[in-house]
Formats: C-alpha cells, structure tokens, sequence
C-alpha cells in the first residue's frame, strides 16, 4: 500500500460524487464535464485520488475509468517499462481505502452487502437484502461471472457494471491504494457550521440563503433525519422541508461531504463543482456555504477552482450532445502521456499553482507547458459522432486532423459557459473549415489558459 507521499499532486474530482449521475438521472453533460476534468487533470500530470464509495457506485467514474484504463492496457505494449516508470499518471487512479479495508474487493463487498448504504449504480437492488448479500458473497469470492449473472436478473442494463468492477479489482491489486483517514465526527461537524456560526460572520450576500439552510437542517434534525446520511435527507427531507429550498440543502451537504472526502483522502487539489445550471444562484450560494463551513474547519485541502456544471434542459439537445465527442484515450496515451517531451515539462511544473506565489520562472514553466499541450492536442485524432433527431439513431464519424481549434471549442463550451444551439452550430462549422494547424493550436491554449486561470 502506498504511502501519502509517493502520490505525487494528487487530486480529487467531485464530478465523480455517485449522486452526479445515475441510472436515472443520466445527465450526459455532467459525465463529459466529470470526463473533461479528468482530461485536464491528466494533462497536468495529477494523479486522481477515489474514495471507496465512488470508486464502485459512482456511474460516471465506472464508466470513465474503465474507458481510460482499457485504453491504456490497449498501447501498454508500444511502450518501453521505462517510459512507463517515468509517466507520472501510468496509474491515473488511487484508492483512498478506510482503516477497516485492505483491498479494493473486500470494500466493494463489505459496502454493497452493507444494507445502510444506498446504491446510486444500482437502484434496482439497493433495498433488497437478500440480492444484496448474495451480490456481495460473489464479489468477495471474486466470482464476477456468477455476479453478472446474478445483477442480470434484476437489471439487463446493469450487466456492464460487473465487467466495470472487474477491471478496477484488477487494477487496484497492484500498488494503487493509499490509506484514508478515519474521523467520523467530522462531517457533522462541517454540516453544523450553518446551524451554529455567528450571523455577522456570513457574507450579506449569503445571509438570506444561510437562514432559510439553518431553519431547514433544523427541521430536517426534529424529524430524525441524519444530516450526514444523504441518501435520508435525498429519500425522505422533500417530504420534511417542501421545494423552496430542497436543492439548495443538497447543494451545501453535498459540498461539505466531498470537502470532508478530499480532506480524508489527503489530497492536495479539490476541483469542486455545483449541480446547478449557472442561473440558479441560490445554488451557486450554497456550493460557496459549503466552502465557507469547510474552511472554517481548517479542512486540508487546497481549492484548485470551481468548474459549473451545466444542465441541459432540452432533451434533444442532451441527445445531439451525448455522442458530440468522444475522446481517443488511445491516442491520448499514445501521442501525450507517454511523450517524453510531456514527461519532462511536467517533471518541471511547480508545485504551486497559485500565480501570486509563482516567481517569473515559474510562470513560464507552467506557459510552456501549455504551449506542449497546445501542440499535442492539434495534432491529435478527435472522433465525433453525430446524432440525428428522433429516436433511429446513425452514427456520422469523422477522423480529424489538425482539429485544434475543435478541441479548444468543446472543452471551452463544456467548462467555460453554458452549451447552446448557436455555439454548438459555431463549433460544428468550424470542423467544417478545417482551421489551420497554428489557429487550432491557439484555441486550445486559450481554453486550456481559462480553465486555469484562476490557479497559474
């Protein structure tokens, strides 16, 4: 088992929080945007720590992490063991394990068999003991057929998942798994901040939303509900509490608890994320509660930024956005994280990534570093597939070169700004044209420089 300190930057990522996107609520834009944090991540060199229970109930972390890891097994042969040592994400994943558990099997077993914990990957059989107790026994055996067989009976759809936690036993035996840190009182401790800090000490912005919060946590607590169960205060608080501020109390517990998680799982970096559509202030407000009760708890984590997610309210829009990019985590492999040039610029980057701690040099470090990525990333493959309206479904796919300037676009649209028709339409016309190789490099840069800007 590793220790924390040979997990170089690590980095925690709560669009991987298994409530974000689940059998039904399979809100596409948020597994790309969980899927581009990862790419961004990467990029940078930063490893992804994954608590126990995202690393077997997080959907989007299932399917994502198998997609990378397949990936990379895929070209594993193409390259030399050293350039392999060398890659500091070979291993882009690290199991942050409780005290209780020695392997990856033995808590995914533990936890599914665990009657309390509310399954988000798979609801069909979260309040069914006996299946529940009887998928744990396969798990801990480590008989994943007699697994698969047995979720098929509950769920066709949910087959896949077994393959997923296959694939993660194997690659979490190795030497990918740290310790988490055990402190049960603390994420209490973080939710109550609301309920007990001096008013005068809350931002006047946030004052109005900090009582309606208080008042509703108190009425959540009278009627026996476990602030720090969220599955309770999902299934049952709606009822307790009515709609007025319902999402906004999800908005703070949720953020507290993977504050609370990134701190027991040592990260150095939290990239945290609201769930709202970036006119919904009210939830911005409570993610940024969220961060206030946390600091006020002198969490150990370093706030890397906050990426919004973005719903989309028109169902047609989510089709046509769902198969809009797919990224080739073969040739990212390939062409990028195992270049030596890339190896070499990111064994450079500091360690700080706050530009008023940077000295000149190391500004230009970190600009080089993006100008490589630029580079790279224009000069990849970037397979898209077109949906038609109308549920019959074909696939157009093109194979691009030189397409920076496409890259640069989506990652923006995904991460800067809400997705509309106009700017969809903008970026598919620009594949179109066939932007020069320097434009699209530019793009990327420019994309990649926002993303960040808050941080080098």
């Amino acid at each position: 088992m590793l220790s924390i300190g040979e997990i170089v930057m690590s980095r925690f990522i709560e669009s991987f929080d298994s409530v974000r996107y689940t059998p039904e609520n399979r809100d596409v834009q948020r597994k790309i945007h969980a899927e581009v944090e990862l790419l961004i991540s990467l990029l940078f060199g930063r490893n992804i720590v994954i608590p126990e229970p995202y690393s077997f109930d997080s959907l989007s972390f299932l399917e994502i992490a198998y997609k990378v890891i397949s990936a990379r097994d895929a070209i594993a042969d193409r390259i030399e063991p050293e350039r392999k040592r060398q890659c500091p994400v070979w291993d882009p994943f690290t199991l942050a394990l409780r005290p209780n558990h020695k392997t990856y099997r033995e808590a995914v077993s533990d936890l599914i068999g665990n009657p309390n914990f509310i399954l988000s990957s798979l609801p069909e059989i979260t309040e069914n003991e006996k299946a529940r107790t009887k998928l744990a026994q396969f798990i801990g055996q480590e008989d994943y057929l007699g697994a698969s067989k047995h979720v098929k009976q509950f769920s066709k759809e949910r087959e896949g998942n077994i393959d997923w936690l296959e694939k993660l036993d194997r690659y979490f035996s190795g030497h990918n798994c740290i310790e988490a840190e055990d402190d049960t009182q603390l994420l209490p401790k973080v939710i109550r901040w609301i309920k007990n800090v001096d008013t005068g000490n809350i931002d006047r912005e946030l004052f109005p939303l900090a009582v309606e919060l208080r008042k509703a946590l108190n009425e959540l607590e009278i009627s026996g509900i476990d602030l720090t169960n969220r599955g309770d205060v999902r299934n049952k608080g709606q009822k307790v509490i009515g709609d007025k501020v319902f999402n906004e109390v999800l908005e703070y517990i949720d953020g507290c608890y993977n504050r609370v998680i990134s701190h027991l799982v040592k990260a150095e970096y939290g990239v945290f994320s609201t769930t709202g559509s970036g006119k919904e202030k009210s939830i911005q407000q409570a993610e940024e509660l969220s961060e206030n009760a946390a600091n006020s708890n002198e969490l150990n984590y370093t706030f890397f930024g906050t990426m919004k997610d973005k719903n989309i309210e028109d169902e047609e829009m989510q089709d046509r956005l769902s198969n809009l990019i797919i990224i080739s985590w073969e040739d990212l492999w390939k062409e990028i994280l195992t270049d030596n040039d890339w190896i070499q610029s990111v064994r450079r980057l500091p360690d700080d990534t706050y530009s008023s701690r940077l000295s000149v040099a190391e500004k230009d470090i970190w600009n080089e570093h993006i100008e490589l990525l630029a580079k790279r990333l224009s000069q990849l493959s970037w397979e898209l597939a077109i949906k038609e309206k109308g549920k019959q479904l074909y696939f157009k796919r093109m194979i691009l070169r030189g397409s920076g300037m496409l890259c640069g676009k989506i990652i923006g649209l995904i991460i800067q700004q809400p997705i509309s028709e106009p700017l969809l339409q903008l970026a598919l016309g620009e594949i179109a044209e066939r932007s020069p190789d320097m434009i699209g490099r530019a793009h990327i840069k420019g994309s990649i420089e926002k993303c960040l800007r808050r941080n080098i």
